[in-house]
């Protein structure tokens, strides 16, 4: 009998290898342009790059190789690397829309290192190491302040549609990594360890709601009385000079957890509050965001004006409580660093069930209330955190 898991992971290559193209992996596998998904995008061709070289996979190894290097062709003579770029001639590149996406030179920045260390390819090293230093440089501009935090406007980052914007727990996890990597790659020095060390605590220190959290704050009275409505048993998703945003944030928390950022005792509310938003939703993966933006909060108008081309955030649905595969999957790798296994089934066995009745459609997100797949499809995004899911470790 043929192993499911093992059927799900081949349909999910399949959609990968389908989106591969000589100058990288696109984020849909389509000849249609819809809006804009048939690009070079950095954080979608980069995940699904990484995904597929955790699978020791050569075609998507080739394709995050290539992705890299158009996206590095376009890079800014400030460091800025694209959010996405087009296949034609002349190509057209995009540094994002109402604002610049943060994110996209992180990703940039985590791709490269990664395929240096885990390739040894030389001559890419020698290619990109320059371009590397200049993206890691801007990212030190974006903290404004000198305090070890980036700042990220809003929709600045994948969430483009959601109303965050100051401090982000998912930018300021991407850009930890990258500088780890940085280290890894190029040998810690004292000062790369040191910045290392200062963006750890600063990440502990104001994203850790908790009366236990004695660390200097950015904002002590801000954080003060975000404190008085309660802790969290989680990273929280943002802040900035106005406000705490408590949220629960999938995608930062997995990569806290991947970080090693959490202790022990944390990790373990940090489990039994997955469990309980499982139990609530009654399916065993994670929205984006949670709880839902409704119309009677403070968010909904910043939430409602912001959009591209359709409203898609009602509640339940895309950043607004939609259950994104992707983000789902880097959860799953940060809690098998905590040996968290019983929750990684449990999500892997929720994702099998959904994939296999939209006949492995690798839809954009799920939504929460009724559980049903919802965005476009068949998105590389949810190819890649399915193979991620699957298989955590790699």
């Amino acid at each position: 009998m043929t192993d499911p898991f093992q059927t799900l992971r081949k349909k999910a290559i399949d959609v990968l290898h389908n989106a591969t193209t000589p100058k990288g992996i696109l984020a849909l596998p389509s000849n249609e342009v819809v809006e804009n998904y048939t690009r070079i995008w950095s954080r979608d061709s980069i995940m699904a790059g990484l995904s597929g070289m955790n699978q020791n996979d050569p075609v998507l190894i080739e394709g995050l190789r290539n992705s890299l290097n158009t996206l590095k062709d376009f890079q800014t003579t400030h460091g800025i690397i694209p959010s996405n770029v087009s296949l034609g001639a002349p190509p057209n590149v995009s540094y994002g829309g109402t604002a610049g996406r943060v994110d996209a030179t992180l990703w940039y920045i985590i791709g490269a290192l990664s395929y240096i260390a885990q390739t040894k390819d030389d001559a890419f090293r020698r290619a990109h190491i320059w371009h590397i230093e200049k993206a890691m440089q801007v990212t030190t501009i974006w903290e404004f302040n000198n305090k070890h935090l980036i700042y990220t406007p809003l929709s600045g980052n994948w969430a483009d549609e959601y109303p965050i914007h100051g401090y982000t727990l998912y930018d300021n996890c991407l850009r930890l990594w990258g500088l780890e990597l940085f280290a890894e790659c190029t040998g810690r020095n004292e000062s790369v360890s040191q910045k290392i060390e200062h963006i750890r605590e600063s990440i502990k220190a104001n994203f850790i709601l908790s009366e236990n959290n004695t660390n200097k704050k950015y904002h002590s009275i801000l954080y003060e009385r975000a404190l008085e409505k309660g802790g969290k048993p989680y990273f929280i998703a943002g802040f900035n000079p106005s406000r705490y945003y408590t949220m629960f944030d999938c995608g930062g928390n997995g990569l806290a957890l991947l970080l090693g950022l959490f202790e022990r005792d944390q990790f373990e509310n940090f489990e039994v509050y997955i469990n309980g938003v499982f139990d609530e939703i009654n399916c065993n993966l994670m929205p984006a965001f949670w709880p839902t933006i409704n119309a009677k909060d403070d968010l909904f108008q910043d939430l409602s004006y912001n959009y591209a081309y359709e409203f898609k955030n009602n509640p339940h649905h895309f950043h607004n409580g939609g259950i994104w595969p992707i983000m789902n999957g880097w959860l799953a790798k940060g809690l098998a660093r905590y040996d968290s296994f019983d929750l990684i089934h449990n999500m892997k066995s929720a994702y099998l069930d959904i994939a296999q009745k939209e006949n492995y459609n690798f839809s954009e997100y799920i939504s929460s209330d009724v559980i049903q797949p919802s965005g476009k499809s068949p998105l590389c995004y949810s190819a890649a955190g399915a193979l991620m899911i699957l298989n955590p470790n790699n």
